[in-house]
């Protein structure tokens, strides 16, 4: 590309005669075209989104010898397009959209040849995590109620459970292993108080963080264990 332009070549025949005979001098001009380069594209590397999220990525790219850039992606989450003008993926994830590698080419107008240059990178989707189904916390005054809470994730994804708005005297321990233990002894004096729901989370540690969340209500029974009537 750099040696384009127009080079003098001076031409000169000679034999292998007894003596060495040479034709005149003669001078020809050489014109050396510029090829076409190809875009320089830059990949961005691993993505990270879920069902839902509004998503805008700019594909960033270049062309050395100024000409105009067209752009096309393949494997893209349902949603999601590539602007053909502009190199930017934007949308909103749709329901059912699945992990995948995308492709994106950027293609040149430039002459003789149009050039292209393409990047693949990892786009993943993440689920929510889910709290499986918790019966309501009914406890018996001064009898310790426990109850593992039990969370999956279908991405595999590790994850982190806690607890908010607690009835007084509970307490939750996250076992790091996609399940907790609650534990709650209630008091006398919390029969036929209003306590509210007990509010579980749970986190997975995708980039693109996934939660969810459960309520469960709690209750100080007034009856104990031994069917006698308990009062606050």
């Amino acid at each position: 590309y750099e040696s384009a332009g127009s080079y003098p070549v001076v031409c000169k025949v000679t034999d292998d005669g007894n003596p060495n005979l040479s034709s005149p001098e003669s001078e020809v001009t050489c014109n050396v075209e510029a090829t076409n380069r190809a875009p320089e594209v830059e990949n961005p590397g691993p993505q990270f989104a879920r069902v839902g999220d509004q998503v805008m990525l700019q594909i960033e790219a270049i062309d050395p010898d100024g000409d105009a850039l067209s752009y096309d992606a393949t494997g893209l989450p349902s949603g999601l397009a590539i602007g053909a003008t502009t190199g930017e993926i934007t949308g909103t994830v749709a329901a059912g959209a699945q992990s995948g590698l995308v492709t994106v080419t950027v293609t040149d107008d430039g002459l003789p040849v149009s050039e292209s240059e393409s990047v693949p990178f990892p786009f993943t989707i993440n689920s929510d995590p889910v709290i499986d189904p918790i019966d309501p916390l009914d406890g018996t005054p001064r009898e310790l109620l426990e109850v593992t809470i039990t969370a999956t994730d279908v991405d595999g994804d590790d994850l982190s459970l806690s607890m908010e708005d607690g009835p007084d005297g509970s307490t939750f321990v996250d076992n790091n292993d996609g399940t907790g233990l609650f534990q709650w002894t209630p008091q006398i004096q919390q029969i036929g108080q209003d306590l509210g729901d007990v509010r579980f989370t749970v986190v997975d540690n995708s980039p693109a963080q996934g939660s969810n969340v459960q309520d469960v209500p709690a209750t100080a029974l007034a009856c104990g264990s031994a069917g006698r009537t308990l009062l606050p």
